[in-house]
């Protein structure tokens, strides 16, 4: 279930809002059950000084979350006997879901006019209908992380796709209703509309109370900064491998490339802050390869042996690639197109329809570190013949058959086809178990 954050609360858990005034902010005296909030140990001083000055840090992180020991003291008038109960409590783990590219091309855009107007909205588009299959799995995460490759056109801006992206802001609208709390952004297409898409992009997401990391409005706001979920204080990092646009003289803070000190130095910097989990997302790869590069290995390779980072989650590819172990750490190379129009050609094969939500829990463990699970995979597929649903196949094939299951015999066939083909690429190791395996 997804806990919404106001446009305020986003400032204090990113500590980038330098351009808004401060004031003085106490948490709720209830929260959603999974209601981000900023860490703990970042009171409103330490966020007004951050804002100020990135470079100042806070020290150590916070031995515990939470407080683990009741005490309960019981006197009379002649005598007081103070008795100390110590009780410790298992730590609870924390769900994330993860998928893959949100490429909102312009052959989406006439189907969300349509949802648009058959729905009555008074916005021009109207992407939700296209996640409704797959909104209950990603609102039952505590924190649900999407790709955005797409930068928002700004107000007024012409909307473009490919080979340049600026898209209809109306697709973050969708992303909240879908259960999103967070993205990634930073893409070969962060530049394409230059700093406005930029600052268009982040302040949609704000406006929707969802996270971001891969794109800044100033300097201070790439920083990566931690945000408490549950009992885990959760830093996410997002990187990519190139820009199809320069960046405007002067403003290569607004992003950021696959550089691999760097990355180490910025999941130091967040564990500086608080952070127990580090997750680092990555644009990477080869395009419609289900192979990774050894660029990508290499890379994966240096990121695991650091110590620094719990989690890598690939983008780009637009086809599903492995998910692996390495040093220890789980590497989803890629989790192919979430949401796409693209073509299907000997160029671009069948394999671009597919995707998945992918899942992970973390529990915090000793030295502020966490454990995380092996992940398991949901597998999608994107019906372009269905104004462009992104269908969830582990329920839809989980019946004997078609008639059983309710659907057209083409979509039926179109899907156990896009199964067979993310088996292939990933096996069925991680795979959600069910009937639908047949």
């Amino acid at each position: 279930m997804r806990g919404r954050l106001t446009a305020l609360s986003i400032c204090l858990a990113l500590v980038a809002c330098s351009h808004s005034g401060s004031s003085s902010v106490s948490n709720p005296a209830t929260l959603p059950p999974v209601a981000l909030r900023p860490p703990s140990n970042l009171d409103q001083v330490t966020v007004s000084t951050l804002a100020a000055n990135p470079s100042v840090t806070t020290g150590t992180a916070p031995a515990s979350v939470i407080d683990e020991s009741t005490t309960s003291t019981t006197s009379t008038s002649t005598t007081t006997t103070s008795t100390t109960t110590t009780t410790t409590l298992p730590p609870v783990p924390i769900s994330l879901a993860f998928t893959g590219d949100i490429l909102v091309q312009r052959g989406l855009w006439p189907t969300a006019a349509k949802n648009a107007q058959t729905f009555g909205s008074t916005e021009p588009y109207d992407f939700s209908p296209m996640f409704s299959d797959v909104t209950e799995l990603l609102s039952n995460a505590d924190i649900a992380i999407c790709h955005l490759e797409s930068p928002i056109a700004p107000p007024g801006a012409e909307l473009l796709s490919y080979p340049k992206y600026q898209v209809p802001s109306q697709i973050v609208t969708a992303l909240a209703d879908a259960g999103y709390d967070a993205c990634s952004t930073a893409s070969e297409h962060v530049f394409d509309g230059g700093g406005e898409a930029i600052n268009a992009t982040v302040s949609a997401l704000e406006s929707q109370g969802i996270l971001q990391s891969g794109m800044a409005r100033t300097p201070y706001e790439i920083r990566a900064l931690p945000t408490q979920v549950g009992e885990v204080i959760v830093a996410h990092l997002s990187y990519t491998l190139r820009y199809d646009s320069p960046p405007p003289a002067g403003e290569d803070w607004r992003s950021a490339l696959i550089d691999i000190p760097r990355i180490i130095a910025d999941a130091r910097d967040a564990r500086s802050l608080g952070a127990q989990a580090v997750v680092v997302s990555l644009h990477w790869g080869n395009e419609d390869s289900a192979v990774p590069t050894e660029e990508q290995r290499q890379w994966a390779n240096e990121l695991t042996a650091s110590g620094e980072i719990d989690l890598i989650v690939g983008a780009h590819s637009h086809v599903l690639q492995p998910i692996e172990q390495i040093n220890g750490v789980w590497v989803m190379f890629g989790l192919g197109n979430f949401l796409t129009n693209m073509p299907t050609k000997a160029s671009r094969p069948d394999e671009g329809q597919d995707g998945a939500i992918v899942t992970v829990t973390m529990t915090r463990a000793a030295n502020n570190r966490v454990t995380v699970s092996q992940p398991v995979v949901y597998p999608t597929w994107v019906d372009k013949k269905s104004d462009y649903t992104i269908r969830n196949l582990s329920a839809d094939l989980a019946p004997a058959s078609a008639i059983e299951a309710g659907i057209a015999s083409r979509r039926w066939f179109d899907e156990m086809a896009s199964l067979r083909r993310t088996r292939n690429i990933l096996g069925d190791t991680y795979l959600v178990p069910g009937s639908y395996l047949k």
